[in-house]
């Protein structure tokens, strides 16, 4: 396959979210949010 993968689904960014806040992982998930907002501004 080539080019660019298709973006996540909100429904899988949220479910990402979630599971990272729930086991505590404080520095995935804030690495995570940049990676999504850094996406989302091109």
């Amino acid at each position: 396959m080539v080019g660019a993968k298709p973006p996540l689904p909100p429904k899988h960014v949220w479910s990402i979210r979630t599971k990272l806040q729930v086991e505590g992982r404080m520095r995935d998930l804030a690495l995570f949010n940049v990676a999504i907002d850094s996406k989302l501004r091109g």
